[in-house]
């Protein structure tokens, strides 16, 4: 028979199984079972008191029976877990030509879960890990900002009479990446009728909740779809590899990516200059992302370049006397000084 209790650690359990170590009360009979649940006695009284914790609950008619289609919760908890990681990199300002997210963002945004029953639902309680040493974001608390920032826009979705610029502006804020996993999540919501709530348990004490129901679903999903695709400037450096008044010109960067880049016929004097030199180029990088596939496409387009060595080349046309999108806000110019619009504060250098 298998006791009822045993005051052995899980550890001790398992070295005496596998050591094969003879019982001194034959009513005590070591199984996998028996070791199973001391193990998840000793989490429900030492992890869940340490670690932060999510509850995530979905309500709706098919939760009724506690149970829930495989592929309706592993679609809407994947996609959480995206958009948390999503907001992360946007956090971090992280820029990728790949579209991957680099492991040290993954790890420090990473949720575990076991699944636990309540009344007329289906909850799954995840937890945070402890970061892992070996990757360092350099944001030590970058979990507790990104999963932040999401409640915030589940809470400016449900107070807002679906006519509210700050949840446009938080979804704008965290890009088109988190864009696309916040439409899948919604997207699953919808079609299995479900309602999602989210409470989060600090070790600390602190605690913060926020839902999303049919209703916030399908406003969010409709944003998140209009919210696909976004605007910046960036600064390339690399070697300048072709220049073609047909074509599209070449940059060879550091890490060998090659950006081809989009350049009007005002830019081809300076190109022709700094072919097979070592330049900066200013660039508009637009992103955009496959809502079906998750596909990232990014374009580039030259507004100015110079040799790294020297200065501007009189061709290319100053930053500051171009109209364009920097992030998600626009800048615009005058004959005065120039103008933010919905952005940071202008740059000193301008004033």
């Amino acid at each position: 028979m298998i006791a009822n209790h045993d005051a052995r650690s899980p550890d001790d359990l398992w070295a005496a199984l596998m050591d094969g170590v003879e019982e001194a009360d034959d009513d005590v009979l070591i199984t996998a079972a028996h070791i199973n649940r001391q193990s998840a006695a000793r989490l429900d009284t030492s992890d869940r008191q340490v670690l932060d914790l999510l509850n995530l609950r979905f309500t709706g008619r098919k939760t009724q029976a506690h149970q829930l289609g495989v592929r309706a919760a592993t679609k809407a908890i994947l996609a959480l877990q995206e958009s948390l990681s999503s907001v992360g990199a946007s956090i971090l300002d992280h820029v990728t030509r790949a579209g991957r997210i680099p492991a040290e963002i993954l790890s420090a945004t990473e949720l575990r879960f076991t699944p636990r029953l309540a009344p007329g639902s289906l909850e799954f309680t995840l937890v945070h890990p402890e970061e892992d040493a070996l990757f360092e974001t350099g944001t030590p608390d970058l979990f507790d900002q990104s999963f932040t920032a999401l409640l915030d826009l589940f809470i400016d979705l449900r107070q807002t009479d679906l006519d509210n610029t700050a949840v446009v502006e938080r979804l704008r804020g965290f890009g088109p990446r988190t864009a696309k996993h916040l439409f899948d999540l919604c997207q699953v919501l919808l079609q299995e009728e479900l309602g999602v709530d989210f409470v989060w348990e600090k070790k600390s004490g602190r605690r913060a909740a926020a839902a999303i129901d049919q209703r916030s679903a399908a406003y969010l999903k409709e944003l998140a779809q209009n919210n696909t695709t976004s605007v910046r400037t960036r600064t390339l450096v690399g070697s300048l590899t072709t220049v073609s008044e047909i074509d599209k010109q070449a940059i060879l960067l550091d890490d060998a990516s090659k950006i081809m880049l989009d350049a009007s016929a005002e830019l081809q004097d300076a190109l022709q200059r700094a072919y097979r030199q070592r330049v900066e180029a200013t660039v508009t990088e637009t992103l955009n992302v496959n809502l079906a596939t998750g596909v990232e496409t990014r374009t580039y387009a030259l507004i100015a370049i110079e040799s790294v060595a020297g200065q501007r080349d009189a061709a290319s046309k100053p930053l500051r006397d171009e109209t364009e999108a920097v992030g998600e806000y626009s800048v615009g110019t005058s004959s005065a000084a120039p103008t933010t619009v919905q952005g940071d504060p202008p740059d000193p250098d301008w004033l």
